[in-house]
């Protein structure tokens, strides 16, 4: 009876302490094999891309990312807690040929924004309590249309998600600030820097 009851108890820590810190995502979402433009007149136009505006709570140790003024603005507001840390590229707010959803989630007991292309992500973080907030805006897939890497990384210690499209940045971010890359996991996309 005894030893039931510890096994119980174990289980319900061990279930708890994987909710706090979902692992690293499993790559078993297909890769967008869509074929990309045949030339650079079939590319959506830069000019229809956005800010992919980003700030950071240290408070929450939360960076958050959107294309919306408005809601960008409350959010690095006094009472929003955020500070303004620019944009990180251009992102398109509809979709375009060519481009692929980036989702949005919140995880309010993390206090996390994570963002992923992956439908497989999206449809299945809620088990790590993350509340799916939508399309974010749309990236490419793979390099076109001159586009730029968006890294992605993550601080266990922090419970961060991290994205930018600056090399040096991330290479520090994973270096000296804790974060793994997951950058090369299949699920990230492209953008206009």
């Amino acid at each position: 009876m005894k030893f039931s009851a510890a096994v119980v108890a174990f289980l319900a820590l061990a279930i708890q302490a994987s909710a706090l810190s979902p692992p690293a995502p499993a790559v078993t979402a297909a890769k967008n094999e869509v074929a990309g433009p045949k030339d650079k007149n079939s590319c959506p136009s830069y000019k229809a891309a956005v800010p992919f505006l980003r700030a950071w709570n240290a408070k929450a140790g939360d960076h958050f990312y959107t294309t919306n003024v408005e809601e960008f603005k409350n959010a690095t507001s006094p009472e929003g807690g955020y500070t303004d840390e620019g944009s990180v590229g251009r992102i398109y707010e509809t979709w375009q040929p060519y481009t692929t959803a980036l989702y949005r989630m919140w995880n309010k007991y993390t206090s996390d924004h994570f963002y992923t292309t992956s439908k497989w992500e999206y449809d299945n973080w809620g088990q790590y309590n993350y509340k799916r907030e939508g399309v974010a805006g749309y990236v490419f897939p793979q390099q076109w249309c001159g586009s730029v890497a968006l890294y992605r990384g993550y601080s266990v210690a922090a419970t961060d998600y991290f994205y930018t499209t600056d090399r040096q940045e991330f290479v520090n971010a994973v270096r000296n600030l804790g974060y793994r890359d997951e950058t090369n996991n299949g699920y990230f996309g492209w953008i206009h820097r």
